[in-house]
């Protein structure tokens, strides 16, 4: 199974699990304290994980934590998560969980696209920007429709504020997360992350639990239930969230969590007839259809077949060119892609789009089990020096000075050289200084350019 169906797998599998938490607790545990709740939900999440981490002998947490920008990421991931479960089900015991949902999952999409964007130079492309506006209109018609709840207390301003608060909190959580999990960067596993992030948080609900009720026991009646929730609606999804992030963007994580309030209002609407008719029903349609807008990239689809002349089969046809002993050497790369490790993220992308219109890409990820083995120095520098037509340089601080990028660019100059060809394609993040590359060599924008169109450009320059 490839990165994008496994990806896909997770974040329905999360999307799917958290609504179940929702709705469990708003239909059998309302009688709880929602504060004992967070507890036992975060202590459970932190318990299965430490056996998750002894079971799998993963013992070099510490290591870790020792790279530069773990710790202080690991003891804020903490902190938000402790508010973000104290949130979440202070939300449902007081606004009940398909309300609550709509508002927090409102936001959630929009603010992980953000958080991606800012954190991993995810773009905001327009099958998202499509998905959220199906979104938008689906949620006005729901909230402009319902009708009001008797059993509910008053709207008040403070649930409010934590609605607006939790999605925040939980996007930069994703945007944490998936930096820790990264190999890149601090490289955790799925429970050691989890370990982690559910030690301070389970502390921190303890401490407000303990202060709150000023008792340190934990009063709950329905210890069954609320540790289904604990596990089901807990620890497995975070699991399945872990292995997501490890596969996607952020941009997949925030189409995925559309659902979750339409599968919430759904498995509640026997306390919820007045978000049960014909146009309210009809909003969670279009937000089940922005779903689908998004993992099925229909504006992307539409686009290139209207606007974007497929990819020509003839570029795949052999190459040659002509070398400085005047034989022939076959191209087995139309373009090759050179970054530093922190700008994976994005460059994956690229190469899965350009793998997907049929160009013969060179990305050290999808070529694994070849390079197993091989001396890389001799085997990289031969792709980037000869094997590919064209090679994209994407420049950024991370890129400059580091030992590989270096090595890449070097052999793709010298084959610029000695070919007298304009193969090199630079692409920037920011305005770093590349030693080798002029200022005055034309290049694309990253900070402008999504991955798509950036694989657009390429194909573009391929087919000349």
């Amino acid at each position: 199974m490839n990165r994008e169906k496994l990806a896909t797998l997770a974040f329905f599998g999360f999307a799917v699990l958290m609504a179940f938490r929702d709705s469990v607790t708003d239909l059998y545990l309302k009688g709880e304290k929602s504060e004992w709740i967070s507890f036992i939900v975060c202590g459970t999440i932190l318990l299965l994980s430490s056996l998750h981490i002894l079971l799998n002998r993963q013992f070099g947490i510490l290591a870790k934590l020792r790279v530069p920008g773990a710790a202080w990421r690991v003891a804020l991931l903490g902190l938000f998560s402790g508010i973000i479960y104290l949130g979440i089900f202070f939300l449902i015991d007081k606004l009940g969980a398909a309300l609550a949902g709509f508002i927090d999952y409102g936001l959630l999409p929009l603010v992980t696209i953000l958080v991606g964007r800012k954190m991993f130079k995810e773009k905001r492309v327009g099958d998202f920007l499509g998905s959220f506006v199906l979104f938008a209109l689906g949620l006005f018609i729901i909230m402009a429709t319902r009708t009001t709840e008797p059993d509910k207390p008053p709207f008040h301003f403070f649930y409010l504020v934590i609605a607006l608060l939790v999605p925040f909190l939980a996007a930069l959580s994703d945007g944490f997360t998936k930096w820790l999990l990264d190999e890149e960067n601090a490289g955790l596993t799925r429970g050691e992350l989890l370990a982690v992030r559910f030690l301070p948080a389970t502390v921190t609900t303890y401490i407000y639990c303990t202060l709150y009720f000023r008792s340190g026991n934990p009063a709950i009646n329905d210890w069954s239930t609320v540790m289904i929730v604990a596990v089901v609606g807990g620890w497995i999804p975070l699991m399945l969230l872990c292995t997501g992030l490890g596969k996607a963007g952020m941009n997949k994580l925030a189409a995925w969590e559309f659902i979750i309030p339409v599968i919430i209002l759904l498995a509640t609407y026997r306390k919820n007839w007045g978000l049960i008719s014909f146009f309210p029903l009809f909003g969670a349609v279009l937000i089940l259809g922005a779903t689908l807008f998004a993992e099925f990239r229909f504006y992307s689809r539409l686009k290139q077949k209207y606007f974007s002349p497929s990819f020509d089969n003839a570029s795949t046809a052999t190459t040659t060119l002509q070398t400085g002993k005047s034989a022939k050497q076959k191209i087995d790369y139309d373009v090759a892609l050179s970054f530093a490790g922190e700008d994976r993220n994005y460059v994956e992308q690229v190469a899965a789009y350009l793998q997907n219109k049929g160009v013969r890409v060179f990305y050290d990820n999808f070529k694994k089990a070849d390079l197993w083995g091989k001396n890389l120095i001799d085997h990289l520098g031969n792709i980037y020096a000869e094997n590919s037509r064209f090679i994209v340089i994407f420049v950024s601080k991370h890129y400059a000075g580091k030992k590989w990028p270096d090595q890449e660019h070097k052999s793709a100059r010298e084959r610029a050289f000695n070919m007298q060809e304009d193969c090199i394609l630079p692409a920037r993040f920011d305005d770093t200084e590349l030693p080798g590359l002029s200022p005055s060599t034309s290049f694309i924008d990253l900070r402008t350019t999504s991955a798509e169109e950036l694989g657009e450009l390429i194909i573009q320059k391929i087919r000349g």
